[in-house]
């Protein structure tokens, strides 16, 4: 016998049982058995909410003021409060949106993820967490909520919540965005998150905490880079 995926498959054996799903052999006084896995169930393919992959040409310079720091102005600017994104989050179970994945050196690929919410209006504190319908799990394992009756300790940093806050960020504009929900008026922040990768997001105006549209693009070279294209698809109650 001879395999080129396991060489200690290699070599004289004798076969003791070969059905359509099984293979017992005895070698080296050993016997083995290999049973056929049935095929595991993949999700259904998504239809993409974008074809063209985009590019973020902005740069942290541009986001700098004469002084070479954060202009606070831009803060200010912002369409959102965290009390105004938990109150109106607490209404909702979950955020759906279409992600399409464009790596570098491949085709691009388009599936499900959300924020899944989970408000306790015992103890008053809602946490939101990203799952993934491909996995079919939870992108976040952890859970962290936060407490809705002191929201002082995130006022500073979670302005894009529930999203990662941005290290580095410029509002650039507004813009009506058609989504399958409809037409909505965002705000425009262009950014860089913990991790250096560069977002374009479109935040809704009158949903706190809900986004129409955001672009992350990981500049790496090769297979190592790629741009995400996230799309608003549903909200559910």
């Amino acid at each position: 016998m001879s395999s080129t995926l396991d060489k200690d498959f290699n070599g004289k054996a004798s076969i003791l049982k070969v059905t359509e799903n099984t293979l017992t052999y005895k070698k080296d006084g050993a016997i083995l058995s290999f049973t056929k896995l049935d095929k595991l169930d993949t999700p259904p393919e998504t239809k993409p909410a974008i074809t063209i992959k985009p590019k973020l040409s902005f740069n942290r310079d541009a986001m700098l003021d004469a002084d070479g720091s954060f202009n606070y102005e831009d803060e200010d600017k912002l369409p959102w409060k965290i009390d105004s994104i938990v109150n109106y989050l607490k209404n909702y179970k979950e955020i759906v949106y279409t992600a399409t994945h464009f790596p570098n050196d491949y085709k691009p690929n388009s599936f499900l993820v959300s924020s899944k919410i989970n408000f306790n209006e015992t103890d008053q504190t809602i946490d939101v967490r990203e799952y993934s319908y491909a996995q079919n799990d939870y992108i976040d394992m952890n859970e962290d909520p936060i407490t809705m009756n002191d929201l002082t300790d995130y006022e500073d940093d979670f302005h894009f919540f529930p999203k990662d806050n941005l290290t580095i960020y410029k509002v650039v504009g507004t813009e009506n965005i058609k989504t399958p929900l409809g037409n909505f008026d965002c705000t425009v922040v262009e950014g860089f998150s913990e991790f250096d990768n560069k977002i374009k997001s479109w935040m809704i105006n009158s949903k706190p905490g809900v986004y129409a549209k955001i672009i992350l693009a990981k500049e790496a070279p090769g297979s190592f880079g790629y741009t995400n294209v996230y799309t608003l698809k549903k909200l559910n109650k």
